[in-house]
């Protein structure tokens, strides 16, 4: 046992939490570099830089199982990427997010307005095929950043409650630079916050990645392309359909969007009921299994 190493010859927990959370500030800042060099327009922009992003992580995180925490699964699977259920958790979780943005348009139709309209050329099919893409390579990404290595170290030594305060409280200060976050003041803060509690929930209850990111996804294509309202402050999905809310500002986020609102605060309390339902039989499977361990 050393400074470096524990008494089973591998890098010790604490540095590997560090260098996890290292590694991933080092792939946004490349990919980040890489997406300026080769793009002329933000949506070019997005559409480097999300998947360069998702390709990096991969890449460095399974490197880091491999050669680090010396893992003998296969790197992807140990990460919470592995095949099985990767469908049906997937698609459930993109049910959940698309379901969770109905019951928040669904209050502010109540309480404010919502109308909407639609756009179309002849370019419209491959747009929308470009921001179906970013927002399902983003989505991933950010969840291999916030619920993926750092997040399942920090569990591994400190339990869940820490993973999940440290990295969610991390999952919304990276949105305070979004455009409009601080139109929408501290909710919009909270309830970014309050979504990493939801997707670090699915991921706990699973122990992988794959219901989060359908979380994450459906979440982000229901807002942007199905309803056409902006996406953390973002408007570059609504592609086909326009959409704009109209009320109190505290009910639907301004420019910010749903997520800054009190429809958002609703839509994310909405998710726990299924994600809880449509796991309630893994929990025994997830409790005995050797990965959900935490050292204490």
């Amino acid at each position: 046992m050393t400074l470096w190493t524990d008494e089973d010859g591998k890098l010790r927990l604490g540095w590997r939490i560090v260098l996890g959370i290292l590694l991933a500030l080092a792939a946004n800042y490349l990919a980040g570099a890489i997406a300026s060099a080769a793009a002329n327009s933000q949506r070019s922009f997005e559409f480097v830089y999300r998947p360069t992003l998702l390709i990096l992580l991969l890449a460095w995180f399974s490197a880091m199982l491999l050669f680090a925490d010396r893992v003998d699964a296969n790197p992807l699977q140990a990460l919470g990427l592995g095949r099985k259920r990767a469908l049906s958790d997937s698609l459930f979780g993109m049910f959940v997010g698309a379901g969770c943005i109905c019951a928040g348009v669904a209050l502010i139709a109540a309480f404010g307005g919502v109308s909407f309209s639609m756009r179309t050329n002849r370019h419209t099919a491959a747009l929308l095929l470009v921001e179906v893409f970013i927002l399902a390579t983003g989505a991933m990404a950010e969840e291999l950043m916030f619920r993926g290595y750092p997040f399942q170290r920090i569990l591994e030594g400190a339990g869940p409650a820490v993973a999940i305060a440290v990295l969610s409280v991390f999952f919304g200060i990276a949105h305070r630079w979004n455009p409009h976050a601080r139109d929408a003041a501290l909710l919009s803060l909270f309830n970014t916050i309050f979504v990493g509690v939801l997707l670090a929930f699915a991921y706990l209850r699973v122990r992988n990645l794959w219901l989060p990111w359908g979380v994450h996804f459906g979440w982000n294509a229901a807002l942007g392309v199905l309803f056409g309202l902006p996406v953390s402050g973002l408007n570059d999905f609504s592609v086909v359909v326009h959409g704009k809310a109209t009320g109190p500002v505290s009910l639907t986020g301004g420019p910010y969007g749903i997520e800054g609102g009190l429809a958002g605060t609703l839509a994310i309390l909405v998710g726990f009921v299924p994600l809880y339902w449509f796991t309630r039989r893994r929990a025994p499977e997830i409790a005995a299994s050797p990965a959900a361990e935490t050292k204490a």
